[in-house]
């Protein structure tokens, strides 16, 4: 198994300097190839927990991250009422 990975990155590497387009073109793809795995893959569960909270699992992807993490940010701050106790 290592061999075959060690002659894929061999033949990358020659693919570049040999015909540099074509690497970047395949890179390109390979990079397309991924991005659209990530959205095939990704999810997101809420399952209460049965004691008024609720449970979070997922897998995202960067820009599906980013919205949720924009969106939780703020929830998860502490609350201010909390702060002043303190």
């Amino acid at each position: 198994m290592w061999l075959r990975e060690r002659l894929r990155i061999a033949a990358r590497r020659i693919l570049e300097h040999v015909a540099p387009e074509v690497g970047e073109a395949e890179e390109e793809a390979r990079l397309r190839r991924a991005e659209r795995e990530a959205r095939e893959q990704r999810f997101l569960t809420l399952t209460p927990a049965g004691d008024g909270r609720v449970r979070l699992r997922g897998l995202l992807d960067r820009e599906a991250a980013a919205v949720v993490t924009a969106a939780l940010d703020p929830l998860c701050a502490p609350h201010e009422a909390l702060v002043r106790r303190r």
